[in-house]
């Protein structure tokens, strides 16, 4: 957890920084959301969205698990489906963004992934 927090400090830090930087943001989710702190790392994630005027596969990942941990499976489904159209459009071969997604689905209850082909 020591890491975590260090990680949440230091992505704050680059924000205060560089408030209109999208990665920065969405570095900043990451960390939250991996600090155990879903409800902030939502927040980071959204404004990243804002900033990057619609996201990245990393953002909606981000989200979907944030808002599964939050116990809010509507949210998180389609924060899954949209990263699984991400992939589709932008980058079927992210190995990061491929077992993130997975962890998603599976954390969703749904283990085969309905939006990027297995091909």
């Amino acid at each position: 957890m020591a890491d975590s927090s260090l990680a949440v400090r230091l992505a704050t830090e680059t924000t205060q920084v560089d408030p209109d930087s999208a990665a920065y943001w969405n570095t900043l989710g990451a960390a939250y959301y991996r600090a155990g702190d879903p409800t902030s790392a939502i927040a980071a994630l959204e404004r990243s969205i804002t900033l990057s005027r619609g996201g990245t596969g990393f953002d909606y990942v981000f989200l979907c698990l944030s808002h599964a941990v939050l116990g809010q499976f509507d949210q998180a489904e389609y924060w899954r489906d949209r990263t699984g159209m991400w992939l589709e459009q932008n980058d079927r071969n992210s190995s990061e963004l491929l077992q993130l997604h997975q962890h998603a689905c599976t954390r969703c209850g749904v283990h085969r992934n309905r939006s990027v082909s297995n091909s």
